[in-house]
């Protein structure tokens, strides 16, 4: 596992700096998407992490499963990144109408 966390940092280099046949592949609008999404998701989930241990503590999440934990996770960061989005799009606004003035 260790070797591979070396090599890796150097593959990501190659493939990305336009030098091997794979580098168009990685163009498109999808992965610029994703790439965007996969930032605030690891910005935002230890929001989503502070909030199941907070309600943990209450009951009706005594009896729950790890499976249901999990959904609960999986649900928690959608709606903490539906939240962040929505912010980013209100201060991209607010800059834009500040930038106009």
């Amino acid at each position: 596992m260790y070797s591979i966390m070396i090599v890796m940092p150097c593959l990501i280099a190659i493939v990305f700096s336009g030098k091997s046949l794979i580098h168009q592949l990685f163009q498109h609008k999808m992965f610029r998407f994703c790439d965007t999404l996969s930032l605030a998701i690891y910005l935002n989930q230890g929001a989503a992490i502070m909030v199941l241990k907070y309600l943990r503590n209450k009951e009706f999440f005594m009896g729950i499963s790890y499976k249901g934990l999990l959904l609960y996770y999986f649900l928690c960061i959608v709606l903490v990144l539906c939240y962040y989005y929505i912010l980013m799009f209100a201060i991209k606004g607010l800059w834009k109408k500040m930038k106009q003035k």
